[in-house]
């Protein structure tokens, strides 16, 4: 079982090395569309809100 399981996974590894240009733009694509469909922020405005919030929590504080 463990060969079959090494022997698909080398597989795998080489079709998908093989054809990524193929398709991960519309991967790509399609998965920014759901996380934005799901409410989801972009990991450039996750990391702006983190900013953010510590700024936030820094005046709740006393903080400068």
């Amino acid at each position: 079982m463990e060969q079959v399981i090494t022997r698909r996974r080398a597989d795998l590894e080489r079709i998908v090395a093989a054809t990524a240009e193929l398709w991960q733009p519309a991967v790509t694509d399609a998965l920014a569309a759901f996380a934005a469909a799901a409410g989801e922020v972009g990991e450039q405005d996750w990391w702006l809100g983190w900013a953010a919030h510590r700024d936030d929590v820094d005046e709740e504080a006393g903080v400068s």
